[in-house]
């Protein structure tokens, strides 16, 4: 039987990156968030099946009935081809989320030598790391003087009497975004949700200024947050019952939209893999 052994770093100096004792040096070894199923033999498409499904995956083109040529449905009418459940700021809030609790720095060259023992160096607790980064005390020039607040932008992003806009951009250095984790200024609109954050934690800290430690903020926009994926989010993208179903005793404080879902059983009805 092998016996894992985590992996150390060599020097013995300060303590390892968060995720680094997790990780093992058996090659049996998945890491937390290895592949689930990887024993079982992969399906295999022919080409002609992987062509007829993606003929199937293609729209028709819309075509305005007056003119008899291809048109584009305007913003203010119904669009079949559209999601309606879902709106489109979802899919950037869904980006960061996946970037607070997924989190890889493994080099491409080990990547492509062991896809399978890649380890996640995030958690799943959604206490939004890519926000917060390591906190003001190892990262100091995200913060203001005092450790309290994130630093702001110069720039502001819309018009307006700048006393009165709080829309700034995302601190800069040579362009490079200064933040928690640089994936979220991979597109505007991702790193206009990573600012609003900013902005929601320096709100918090003006509104509460008995609050006088960072952590104590950092606690209040983390609920927010949780709230906002648990009772927001998931629904829209995975529907209320099973959010129910999954986490059942939570279903007396989700908003009062469709049928009151109530089990009689609060634990939550989760399952693992091994």
């Amino acid at each position: 039987m092998a016996v894992l052994v985590p992996q150390r770093p060599s020097s013995g100096h300060g303590t390892p990156l968060r995720g680094l004792d997790s990780t093992v040096n058996s090659p049996l070894h998945q890491g937390r968030f290895g592949r689930m199923f990887s024993t079982v033999q992969p399906t295999i498409f022919t080409e002609k099946s992987l062509t007829a499904l993606a003929q199937a995956m293609t729209a028709d083109p819309e075509i305005d009935k007056k003119t008899g040529k291809p048109s584009v449905t305007p913003e203010t009418d119904n669009d079949d081809e559209e999601n309606f459940g879902i709106p489109a700021g979802y899919t950037y809030f869904g980006q960061f989320i996946d970037h607070d609790i997924t989190f890889d720095p493994t080099s491409l060259q080990e990547k492509l030598k062991d896809p399978d023992g890649l380890v996640n160096f995030r958690t799943p607790a959604l206490d939004l790391d890519n926000l917060y980064g390591r906190g003001p005390t190892d990262q100091p020039y995200l913060f203001d003087e005092a450790g309290r607040k994130f630093r702001l932008g110069d720039r502001f992003l819309t018009g307006g009497v700048p006393s009165t806009n709080l829309t700034k951009d995302l601190p800069r250095f040579h362009e490079r975004a200064l933040i928690g984790d640089k994936r979220n200024d991979e597109n505007v609109i991702v790193s206009q949700v990573h600012g609003l954050f900013m902005r929601l934690h320096n709100r918090l800290a003006d509104k509460h200024p008995e609050l006088e430690k960072f952590e104590q903020i950092q606690k209040l926009v983390r609920w927010h947050y949780q709230w906002l994926v648990v009772f927001d989010f998931l629904p829209h993208i995975v529907g209320r019952p099973m959010v129910s179903d999954i986490l059942p005793q939570l279903t007396g404080a989700m908003p009062k939209k469709g049928p009151n879902l109530v089990s009689p059983d609060p634990k939550p009805n989760l399952h693992f893999y091994d």
